[in-house]
């Protein structure tokens, strides 16, 4: 006869040996009460162990979608002007430097301010000997004004800047940088 001694230590003595226990009369040993056998009944359904609830990867901890910092998941991450302004001067630039050989070893550099200067604020510094070409940021957001306020033609007015920068680098016409680009107007 085998026996289970998890239950052989939470039932009396008198229950340990498989009998059924019963209230009995008074005098005749040692009884259980019915309702601490059906609670020890069942503390024995009970499954031992926990088991891990299984959910997909994308939930976190507490069963919810993983969120960023500052915005919902749904939405894109926010971006800047000054990361706006970087993208348009390097696609632009990349641009310039893929049709002219010229551009190819020229440094395309973004400043915030340029120094400061008597009458009207430049918009970008041509430095030839070094073969730079600084764009300053702010002036060129601040003091062009483009007519319709969107997107789309803020970035027009900044690789217009770098275009008449480019210009001004080689001793050309704005126009005539990218002759494939406005070949349709």
């Amino acid at each position: 006869m085998t026996t289970d001694r998890r239950a052989d230590r939470l039932r009396p003595p008198s229950t340990a040996s498989g009998s059924a226990s019963v209230p009995s009369v008074v005098g005749s040993g040692p009884t259980v009460p019915a309702a601490d056998e059906r609670k020890m009944a069942r503390m024995r359904s009970r499954p031992r162990e926990a088991r891990p609830i299984t959910r997909p990867s994308r939930h976190g901890r507490h069963g919810r979608e993983n969120r960023s910092p500052v915005v919902r998941p749904p939405l894109p991450p926010l971006d800047t002007r000054i990361e706006r302004f970087d993208v348009a001067v390097s696609t632009a630039a990349e641009f310039l430097r893929s049709a002219w050989s010229d551009l190819r070893d020229v440094s395309f550099e973004i400043g915030i301010m340029p120094p400061a200067a008597t009458g009207a604020i430049p918009r970008w510094q041509v430095l030839r000997e070094q073969k730079r070409i600084i764009l300053y940021r702010i002036p060129i957001e601040r003091l062009g004004h483009p007519h319709v306020d969107d997107d789309l033609h803020r970035r027009m007015m900044i690789e217009g800047a770098v275009f008449r920068a480019a210009a001004e680098y080689l001793d050309r016409d704005p126009w005539d940088l990218g002759p494939e680009r406005f070949r349709f107007f």
